[in-house]
């Protein structure tokens, strides 16, 4: 199928822009993590789940080239393929993938509609991967390439790997605690940077390539504590207007546990940062944004002022961990808004057309926002930076809440706490699939989320006072909490890589 779509795509660019016989020469490609320009050979990544990986594709020895197809294969436990985006190296490139099993591969077949490459080196292209949320740790691997160019194919066979590793532990000895002997493992690494022969990236806690002051810090937060257990569990997390709590449990609702259950007015957003072992969340009470170790120590307030809290505030909120940044959605003023995870820098992005925003989601393959809108009743999109505001549901909604994506499917899910349902679209708002309505019990749904490795949708019902869970097509709906709660608003998933520890 790959050689049948270069070798038609390819002959269309011939017959448009015929090419001069030349000698052929072989051709090599390269990764690189790095994304920064030119080929830096970075084939060690720390990751965490549900992070973005792009990986720079360098093609050498390709003048003449109208076409060029990689093949890499990887662990769909691991990673999933988001997206192809093609570099430099040929003109008016046209892009096709091919999808396969036993291994997982995709195979990426890039064309010029405009001619031939001119350079004999650049950068073909980036591919991205998404990491599950059950993701621990794996390699992508580039197995071979075809190539076309004066009318003729070149294969070349390949064995070239990147790593993506899970979030360091400082319990480097693995002995389930953080104690002397990594004290001593930590000190043999200390000063060392990448390349310098010494350093290993799994004593590097901070990822910057260097092990320094900054990671002792992060050691010394955890000498002395157990890594195993509870952070080898994964975890539901949410917000109750009615207690003024936020709590968490067990994913099948055991093992309850108040996490906060001081200061807090009216918690609703919640969102989790699993690199750096943070919880944020929004209160429209307190008129804040803050954040607390996963456990709900060390509370922080980060934005203490300047949100407009009557009759709510700040109300959806949404991490961009790899770009550093926090998305929210004010109630009041109408306003979208951004700033650095530490709370700096704050940014308005949606200022105009708003009344009250609800829900966020990001697409940061694509580089966009999604959000609910209540009154007038929306679900709508924009660009990261608030540009392009495009409308995509405008019927049918009655008080649409939380909304969650899932990219892979190309589906967009949220909660209607007017209609009583829980629907389904494709990303661009076609095809609205009913999924939970009130026929099946289901009250005012409030915001919701996805685990997509074991396909479940989570949401909270305020007016039932449960936490519910169901398949992703709506089938198969179990209760989880059903007492002690009073105004469940916000859910949020914590999936930990094997291996790390204590939260």
């Amino acid at each position: 199928m790959r050689n049948l779509i270069l070798s038609t795509l390819s002959t269309i660019a011939l017959l448009i822009y015929p090419l001069s016989l030349s000698s052929q020469n072989s051709f090599s490609l390269s990764l690189d993590l790095d994304n920064a320009p030119d080929d830096q050979a970075l084939a060690t990544l720390i990751a965490s789940p549900d992070q973005v990986i792009a990986i720079q594709i360098f093609a050498r020895d390709i003048q003449n080239t109208t076409g060029i197809s990689p093949r890499f294969e990887y662990n769909a436990r691991q990673v999933t393929y988001q997206g192809f985006f093609p570099g430099n190296i040929l003109p008016n490139a046209q892009v096709l993938a091919e999808h396969g099993t036993n291994p997982t591969f995709v195979q990426v077949s890039m064309v010029s509609f405009g001619g031939s490459a001119t350079v004999s080196t650049g950068l073909m292209g980036t591919i991205h991967f998404r990491t599950t949320r059950t993701f621990s740790n794996t390699t992508i691997r580039l197995t071979h390439a075809i190539l076309s160019r004066n009318g003729q194919f070149e294969t070349i066979s390949l064995n070239i790997s990147v790593a993506l590793l899970s979030t360091p532990s400082p319990d480097f000895d693995g002995d389930g605690s953080v104690g002397f002997t990594d004290f001593v493992l930590f000190a043999s690494r200390f000063g060392s940077t990448r390349g310098d022969g010494i350093y290993e990236a799994k004593y590097d806690l901070d990822v910057d390539n260097a092990i320094g002051f900054s990671d002792f810090v992060i050691f010394a937060r955890d000498f002395g504590k157990e890594v195993s257990s509870p952070g080898s569990t994964p975890k539901m997390y949410w917000t109750d207007v009615g207690t003024h709590k936020i709590q968490r449990a067990d994913l099948d609702g055991s093992n309850i546990e108040d996490l906060i259950t001081t200061g807090l007015i009216y918690p609703e957003g919640i969102a989790l940062d699993l690199t750096g072992k943070k919880m944020y969340w929004t209160d429209g009470g307190t008129d804040k944004i803050q954040r607390a170790d996963l456990d709900g120590s060390n509370i922080e307030d980060l934005i203490p002022t300047g949100l407009t809290s009557s009759p709510t505030g700040p109300e959806g909120i949404a991490l961009d961990v790899p770009g550093g940044k926090i998305y929210w959605t004010d109630f009041s003023t109408g306003k979208i808004q951004r700033a650095n995870l530490d709370g700096s820098n704050i940014e308005d992005l949606i200022t105009a057309g708003l009344r009250h925003p609800q829900g966020i989601a990001l697409d940061l393959t694509e580089g966009k926002i999604y959000w609910a809108h209540d009154s007038p009743d929306k679900i709508q999109r924009a660009n990261l930076d608030g540009s392009n505001i495009e409308d995509l549901i405008t019927t049918g909604l009655e008080g649409p809440q939380g909304i969650a994506l899932d990219l892979s499917k190309g589906k967009i899910y949220w909660a209607d706490e007017g209609t009583h349902k829980i629907q389904r679209a494709n990303l661009d708002g076609s095809n609205i699939e009913d999924l939970i309505t009130s026929t099946t019990g289901l009250g005012g749904p409030r915001s919701i989320t996805l685990d997509l490795t074991k396909g479940k949708i989570y949401w909270a019902d305020r007016s039932r006072r449960k936490i519910q869970r169901a398949n992703l097509d709506g089938s198969n709906i179990e209760d989880l909490i059903t007492t002690g709660l009073r105004h469940p608003d916000s859910i949020a998933l914590y999936f930990p890589p094997i291996g790390t520890g204590n939260f």
